[in-house]
């Protein structure tokens, strides 16, 4: 009787353990298709994104049935627009080369629609890089708001109370401390670029912004190099917090003139981020602190991709500039040493108002 009583319990004890790694493997199976369905779902969204970019493509090139995809707003924007598709397809399927007729992995996207139009900025600056931002907006203007600085960048803000003498890289970084921003301002009525213009005090401006726990107005117009010297700006920022949106510091900048003498303003804003790097938005705001849409500068494309039942959905921005006319970056770019020449020389006749002397050295 004991005998059996052992075999009994064995054999129970086996079929828990049997049935336990079956479900152990039954699942570990099912996450790894869950897995592989999500990625191929995601790929599949990111598709629908580079499709988004034919449409907006097509749109700069002057294709009117692309444009009215584009500003209809409905999930079809890819087959409205002729680029793939037909008009009345639900979704565009995608299809491999690897075998049979392509369709047997069951991914497409089901829905793509682009924002010309978008209420900020988005990007990422490296250490002692820069970028340029077009300001554009089909509404009035008189304001930028710079955020800077996300758990992304660093696991908590360190700022200062207060503008010490700037320390060096070393002394900087290990603090956590978020990066000193230059701000560079060139402004003009849309239409009208004059050369002469930006020697005015409305047309051209810089700003370092440095990070601290103060608030201080700030505005363009407080870069008084032409009278008198060019001081380091306040810019708030949150001690080991990011409560601004996901950002540490954020500064509004008024800008300078008005709705008179800029009533349709655009122009570029350059920044620079020194010490380190870190994501960057920027924003437009009217007289009221509004913010107000960027004008075709970065469109977001939203695009949702399926496999199987399983859908992801993406949103991507895209730098909408063009080959003809790229941004500049730096008067001069060089990767190794720049070596420059001086001629030195007593006598004034040597000196050339054109740069151009008798000797040189």
């Amino acid at each position: 009787m004991t005998a059996l009583f052992i075999v009994i319990f064995a054999s129970l004890l086996l079929s828990i353990m049997t049935v336990g790694f079956i479900s152990i493997i039954t699942s570990d199976q099912q996450r790894s298709t869950d897995d592989e369905q999500s990625q191929s779902a995601y790929d599949a969204a990111l598709a629908g994104v580079e499709d988004g970019k034919r449409v907006l493509s097509a749109c700069q090139d002057g294709d009117l049935a692309a444009c009215q995809a584009i500003r209809r707003g409905d999930c079809n924007t890819v087959q409205a627009s002729g680029v793939e598709g037909a008009p009345t397809d639900d979704e565009v399927v995608l299809k491999s080369t690897v075998f049979g007729d392509g369709s047997q992995l069951n991914q497409a996207y089901t829905c793509v629609v682009i924002n010309e139009d978008t209420p900020d900025y988005l990007a990422t600056i490296s250490a002692d890089e820069s970028i340029l931002v077009p300001l554009r907006s089909n509404q009035y203007f008189s304001k930028v708001a710079i955020s800077w600085y996300t758990e992304k960048d660093a696991v908590a803000p360190r700022p200062v109370n207060a503008i010490p003498a700037l320390p060096s890289l070393s002394e900087w970084l290990p603090v956590g401390r978020p990066p000193l921003l230059r701000t560079q301002l060139v402004q003009y009525n849309d239409g009208t670029i004059l050369p002469s213009n930006f020697d005015a005090n409305d047309y051209a401006h810089t700003l370092y912004l440095y990070p601290t726990t103060q608030v201080s107005a700030l505005a363009f117009g407080y870069d008084v190099r032409r009278v008198g010297s060019l001081d380091l700006q306040r810019a708030r920022c949150s001690d080991g917090s990011f409560p601004l949106l996901g950002y540490a510091c954020q500064a509004v900048i008024d800008l300078p003139g008005n709705n008179t003498s800029f009533a349709q303003r655009a122009g570029f804003l350059r920044l620079t981020s020194i010490y380190s790097g870190t994501h960057v938005r920027v924003q437009l705001q009217n007289d009221s602190g509004d913010v107000v849409d960027f004008a075709g500068i970065q469109p977001a494309i939203d695009s949702t991709g399926r496999a199987n039942d399983l859908f992801r959905r993406v949103e991507a921005r895209v730098e909408n500039t063009t080959p003809d006319f790229p941004f500049p970056r730096a008067t001069i770019d060089i990767t190794n040493n720049f070596c420059k020449d001086f001629a030195l020389t007593e006598d004034p006749v040597d000196y050339r108002q054109n740069c151009q002397a008798d000797r040189s050295g």
